[in-house]
């Protein structure tokens, strides 16, 4: 005849049939439980606390009519948004000079890799997309022990993306996977901190690229898969990865598919 609402504790591991709230005894649909907990599990929510904003969006994907999950809003602890940009940014390593917005754009990606999820960097034309990108990755490499990440461009791109992590970030390794001399040992990719390659190397090497588990997938002129169903966007939704990241002045070149398909990549699901 009607609904109320109970807050748990500790639903991740509550082992009773009912709750006492207010002195009143609620007892639980059987199997409600199980279901709940199964849907955390999904989620990556292995213990009460803060989540990642991955696991919220997860969690908004998995909601219905049987299980009703309420997602309180948190204080924005740990998390960077564009108004607590700072005028300066002293990362290790980085050679460079970032403009403010810049800053905004580096430490908006430093956020998104820390919450595990992916994002589209869509500035314009000019304005500093790659230098943004390189801070990232020298931040990843300053704080934490990550795999290698990839970098998948046009072929004609990965030459200056070398030259542009060297200038910039010259404690970076890069390796260019490409043309006849590319290793055939998915253990050589491995050695360096950024493997570079192109669109049309991706497709034909799939299963080698497939054997790594990649820090950042990061996908440069990404207008490149705006068809989901093309060899391109297969490939490069089959790798394995932590964070995806679309790189793109011209997110929708013809019809909302194109975004669609670049975010079928950033956030399965």
């Amino acid at each position: 005849s009607g609904t109320t609402e109970v807050n748990f504790t500790d639903p991740v591991s509550h082992p009773a049939d009912h709750i006492i709230s207010e002195s009143v005894w609620y007892p639980f649909v059987r199997g409600s439980l199980d279901v709940l907990r199964e849907k955390l599990r999904n989620s990556g929510i292995e213990e009460t606390g803060r989540i990642t904003l991955k696991q919220y969006y997860s969690l908004l994907s998995s909601r219905d009519d049987t299980i009703r999950v309420r997602i309180e809003p948190v204080t924005k602890t740990g998390i960077v948004s564009p108004d607590s940009a700072s005028d300066s940014e002293t990362i290790s390593g980085f050679t460079g000079t970032l403009y403010p917005y810049q800053i905004t754009g580096f430490q908006w990606l430093k956020m998104i890799s820390n919450e595990g999820i992916g994002c589209i960097l869509a500035d314009e034309m000019g304005l500093g997309k790659t230098i943004q990108i390189i801070c990232m990755l020298q931040d990843e490499k300053n704080t934490k022990n990550r795999k290698p990440s990839l970098i998948i461009a046009p072929a004609t791109l990965l030459e200056n993306w070398r030259r542009e992590i060297n200038r910039f970030a010259p404690h970076l390794q890069t390796l260019i996977h490409r043309g006849p001399t590319r290793t055939g040992y998915y253990k050589e990719l491995f050695k360096p901190d950024i493997v570079l390659t192109s669109y049309d190397t991706i497709v034909r090497d799939i299963l080698l690229f497939q054997m790594v588990q990649w820090n950042h997938v990061i996908l440069d002129e990404a207008q490149a898969i705006k068809n989901p169903d093309s060899q391109r966007s297969i490939s490069v939704s089959g790798l394995n990865r932590r964070i995806s990241v679309a790189v793109t002045g011209t997110p929708v070149e013809n019809t909302l598919l194109d975004l669609w398909s670049l975010f079928n990549f950033i956030l399965p699901g």
